[in-house]
């Protein structure tokens, strides 16, 4: 273990994880194409660097460290854009710090919406830009600047192959058609070599047509680079003879994120010793024995040893850590949690008068996905009562979900008769004290959670002048895309707390409801931590008194787009002071893609692990006990659908074909529209069958068949049900899914499946969404060369049924 070991290494944390969601950002950008009419009045974030001037040449291959620019009609629109950003900085005193990044060549394609965008492959950041101050309401056409008014492009000066430039690997595997050991092949062509930036184009170069080429002729490499992308499936995107220069969205996703960890460096934040950030920090967190306090359930079911265990620590504990296996029910333990500590806060509540001093009461879920949220919050709702949870998040999480439900709030709360909800609330209170709270059993701990319910259904309803007036400022708010103003008022934000004491947002919008204040929030939940990168935790940690995260590190993993050679790339750009050991152990990557869940299991003395499970027939979830070393108990439960055995597989004898940067095969394609229609024949709705793959090559291919067969299906996250439909996908998009029966194309079939066994998560995953029935599609012979394949293929064997 590597945690923190000193509080004076932290800033430099903080600067590297602040560093990797820049580039993360900068990678994942895509420029809005303005026309020149447009950016002439408008300004642009942008602007065009010709590619057969030298001058331009030198400093994007990164021979010369600065590139001076004489501001002309195409540069002019991007001083007005920056003049814009000056002006509104400094209204509101913030710095007039630019993160200015370069990129070539430029790429035109659609971008999302449908919406024209530019990209590029190679990219770099710059140092600094000196620019010279033009007035941004001037009519353009008038702006002349002398020439001594120059635009200066600074970056790092004696770039090597290694650290030259970031590539979006995204691009050459999706437009181009690279695969991933091929790309491995081209950054360590790159490494080799000793002319830096021109030595990483020329790999790519040699890359791209199968022949080393040794000198970088621009116009060539264009043409070649142009005839390699008409070659694709896909629609290739237009290549052009340009790079770009251009500033970071001030709309990234992660911006709010970036904030935070600013907050936390500038005003020098320390985790206190105890809290949930010191431990994910230092580690060596552990917790003294605690007397079990009193629960609340959503439902009626008996929880299991494991379960209340969870349960019991989650309330108790600053700092716990729940491994959830699939299919062993965190989900319901979340809710449990939620239930109870909406409990908590109804003891507490005296009179209809009360408001809450801080948020201490608070319980807020968080994840990284907006699934994740709405699924923990899902199912709290009572009949007949007022909803006690609140859903927040981004300005369009707002308008969609926010705006509706606060709509339909009011209008409820618009029914209600006050002096009858200060009745009910002094009843139902009496009701609560007279509870035999040492009763421990389900209907006992339901009754507690259906109490606290209506006793703040009748709060909200004794309150309903002072909650109408909160709800209607709240809406207006939103509506004028104003965020949520009246959140900056203490007595607003405890008055609407007090009647929403559950709360749920993603991590990248939290900022948007919480100010950073430590140790402000009561009770924080982190579901699918094991998808959650580690730099995205530690502000939710920071705001925590409480916090419990939940997880599997044997599912599916971050998304990384940054390897370990960009990561040291980093460092030295930035000059940021920390070990290796330490990098490695706070940083996720392509090579290693560590999740917030490995940290926080390796943080506490004695993670907790839910071990009963309910999904799946004992011979599938099996599988994924011999892949994963889970130890788990399994209820040999009846199958609602069954048509044999647990496991299936159909043999297929294929051959996998490049598709851009993936694969398919469309013999087993063939075979899953056979299959499909005899699961349905059987008696099976379209809507309980789900077929995946573990790539996305193969899922364009699967998909066709089936709108050419007129099997109806969606493409989505698994929770997304659409009655009547079959469920299609990657792996990677249905996690948290489940079906009666999945049907899995392994595609490769001729050469060794290297992709599913890279890694243990994918075939655990795809395994452990079938309820009933899974059946594998493909070569049976390509699973024997691979260790976790293998695993499979012996449990097929020995327990399965060809189909």
């Amino acid at each position: 273990m590597t945690f923190l070991t000193d509080p004076a290494h932290l800033p430099a944390l903080l600067k590297l994880w602040k560093a990797e969601l820049l580039v993360e950002e900068a990678l994942g950008q895509n420029l809005e194409a303005l026309k020149p009419e447009v950016a002439k009045n408008e300004g642009r974030n942008y602007f065009k660097l010709p590619l057969d001037l030298e001058a331009n040449q030198a400093f994007f291959l990164r021979q010369s460290d600065q590139l001076q620019l004489v501001p002309g009609p195409e540069e002019i629109p991007f001083l007005k854009y920056l003049a814009k950003e000056d002006k509104a900085r400094k209204r509101y005193r913030m710095p007039l710090d630019h993160e200015v990044w370069v990129g070539f060549p430029a790429f035109y394609a659609q971008g999302k919406g449908g919406k024209p965008a530019l990209s590029s492959l190679f990219r770099f950041p710059l140092l600094e830009i000196k620019y010279p101050e033009i007035d941004p309401h001037h009519d353009p056409d008038q702006i002349s600047l002398p020439d001594s008014k120059r635009i200066g492009l600074i970056s790092e000066p004696s770039a090597s192959s290694e650290t030259a430039y970031f590539l979006d690997e995204l691009f050459l595997s999706e437009k181009l058609g690279l695969l991933d050991e091929e790309i491995l092949v081209l950054r360590r062509q790159a490494l080799k070599s000793s002319k830096g930036g021109e030595g990483v184009v020329l790999a790519l170069w040699s890359q791209i047509l199968g022949t080393e080429q040794t000198t970088l002729d621009w116009s060539a490499f264009l043409a070649d680079l142009g005839a390699a992308l008409q070659k694709q499936p896909t629609r290739p995107p237009r290549l052009y003879p340009f790079g770009l220069a251009y500033e970071l969205d001030q709309g990234q996703p992660t911006k709010q994120l970036q904030k935070d960890l600013e907050v936390i460096l500038d005003e020098e934040l320390t985790p206190a010793s105890g809290s949930p950030a010191h431990a994910y920090l230092y580690g060596e967190h552990e917790e003294p024995k605690r007397e079990a306090p009193i629960w609340a359930q959503v439902g009626e079911n008996q929880l299991t040893e494991s379960q209340e265990l969870a349960l019991m620590r989650g309330l108790t504990d600053r700092f716990s850590v729940v491994q959830g296996p699939p299919g062993t029910g965190k989900t319901e333990v979340i809710k449990n949690l939620l239930a109870s500590r909406l409990f908590g806060w109804a003891e507490k509540l005296d009179s209809p008068d009360d408001r809450a001093s801080g948020m201490q009461h608070l319980s807020l879920v968080t994840s990284t996905n907006n699934r994740a949220v709405d699924n923990a919050l899902e199912g709290l709702e009572e009949p007949g009562l007022l909803p006690a949870h609140i859903r927040l998040g981004s300005r369009l999480m707002l308008s969609r979900q926010t705006l509706p439900f606060l709509s339909q709030y009011l209008l409820l709360l618009g029914q209600a008769r006050p002096v009858e909800g200060v009745k009910d609330f002094h009843r139902l209170k009496a009701d609560l004290r007279g509870l035999e709270l040492e009763i421990k059993s389900p209907v006992a701990a339901r009754r507690r959670y259906l109490l606290a319910r209506q006793l703040v259904d009748a709060y909200a309803r004794a309150n309903q002048v002072e909650a109408m007036d909160l709800i209607e400022g709240l809406m207006s708010d939103i509506e004028g895309k104003r965020g949520l103003r009246a959140f900056k008022k203490p007595a607003v934000l405890e008055f609407l707390f007090s009647l929403f004491p559950l709360a749920g947002t993603t991590l990248l919008s939290l900022r948007n409801g919480f100010e950073m204040d430590t140790q402000s929030l009561g009770l924080v939940v982190i579901d699918e931590a094991g998808q959650c990168s580690p730099h995205y935790l530690l502000p939710a940690l920071m705001r925590a008194k409480r916090a419990v995260l939940f997880g599997d590190v044997r599912q599916l993993e971050p998304v990384a787009r940054l390897r370990i050679l960009d990561i040291q790339n980093l460092k030295k750009q930035r000059s940021i002071d920390l070990n290796e050991e330490q990098t490695r152990f706070f940083s996720t990557t392509s090579e290693q893609p560590r999740s917030a869940q490995h940290i926080a299991q390796e943080a506490v003395k004695k993670p907790l692990e839910l071990v009963d499970h309910f999904r799946c027939r004992p011979d599938i979830i099996g599988v994924c006990e011999d892949l994963c070393g889970y130890h788990l108990n399994l209820a040999d439960r009846p199958p609602s659908v069954t048509f044999g055995p647990a496991l299936g597989y159909r043999e297929v004898i294929g051959q996998e074909q490049r598709y851009g940067g993936s694969w398919q095969n469309l013999a087993e394609v063939e075979a899953v529209v056979d299959l499909l229609r005899r699961f349905n024949g059987f008696g099976l709705d379209w809507g309980q069958l789900a077929v995946l793959t573990p790539f996305r090559g193969q899922l364009v291919f699967i998909e066709q068949a089936l709108t050419r067969a007129g099997i109806p299906h969606h493409s989505g996250e698994g929770q997304s049900d659409q009655l009547g439909a079959v469920s299609t996908g990657t792996v990677h998009r249905f996690q948290g899914g489940e079906r009666k029966v999945v049907l899995f194309s392994g595609v490769i079939a001729q050469g060794e499946p290297n992709f599913l066994n890279s890694r243990v998560n994918l075939l655990n995953v795809a395994l452990s969404r079938a309820q009933d029935h899974f059946v594998f599609i493909g070569s049976l012979s390509a699973l024997a060369k691979g260790t976790y394949t293998a695993i499979l293929l012996d449990h097929l064997q020995k327990k399965g049924v060809r189909v």
